[in-house]
C-alpha cells in the first residue's frame, strides 16, 4: 500500500513497547515522537474526545483491546500504525480514527461499528482522512453498523490541500 513509499512506514519499531489498560495511560503513551509501541489489552473508556497520536507509534490491540467512546487523531504526524483494535461508539464530533495533515499512515486489521438506531448523526466518521494527507494505507479493515465510515478528503472546495 502506500505507506510503504515515501521511505515506508515502521511505526514505533525500535522504540519499547508499553502495555496500557486506562485512558490516562494510553494519552500519555502516545504523545511523544520517539520510538515506542503502544499495547492495548482491553477495551478502554474514553471520555468523548479525540486522543492525539505523535509520530513514530503503533498503537496494537491485543486480547481483544480497543476503545470506546472516543477516538485517535493522528494529526500532523508521519509513521504511525494502528492495528488489531475494536473501535465503536465514538459520539460526533468525535472519529474513531481521524487522519489529519500527514504522512506514512497504516490502518490494519481493526474493527470499526456503532449502531444503526441513533440516527445518522449521532456517531461520526469511522476513520477519516483529510487535510492533505498522504501516503496512507487503510487495509484488511472491518467496518460495520455506521452511517459514516469513511471520509477522504474533506471539502470540494479544498483540492488544493487534498
Amino acid at each position: 500500500g502506500y505507506a510503504t513509499m515515501n521511505g515506508g512506514t515502521t511505526g514505533g519499531a525500535g522504540g519499547p513497547t508499553i502495555t496500557v489498560s486506562s485512558l490516562t495511560a494510553l494519552r500519555d503513551a502516545v504523545l511523544s515522537t520517539s520510538p515506542k509501541i503502544i499495547r492495548i489489552t482491553s477495551i478502554i473508556q474514553g471520555d468523548g474526545e479525540s486522543i492525539d497520536v505523535g509520530s513514530n507509534t503503533s498503537i496494537l490491540g491485543s486480547c481483544g483491546g480497543g476503545l470506546t467512546g472516543g477516538g485517535f487523531r493522528v494529526k500532523k504526524s508521519s509513521n504511525v500504525i494502528i492495528r488489531n483494535l475494536k473501535l465503536y461508539k465514538s459520539k460526533a464530533p468525535t472519529d474513531l480514527i481521524e487522519i489529519q495533515a500527514s504522512t506514512n499512515v497504516w490502518v490494519d486489521h481493526n474493527e470499526f461499528y456503532s449502531d444503526m438506531n441513533s440516527g445518522k448523526d449521532y456517531y461520526d466518521g469511522a476513520c477519516d482522512v483529510n487535510h492533505g494527507s498522504d501516503w496512507v494505507t487503510i487495509s484488511w479493515n472491518y467496518f460495520h453498523d455506521h452511517y459514516k465510515t469513511s471520509l477522504v478528503g474533506h471539502s470540494d472546495n479544498n483540492g488544493s490541500e487534498d
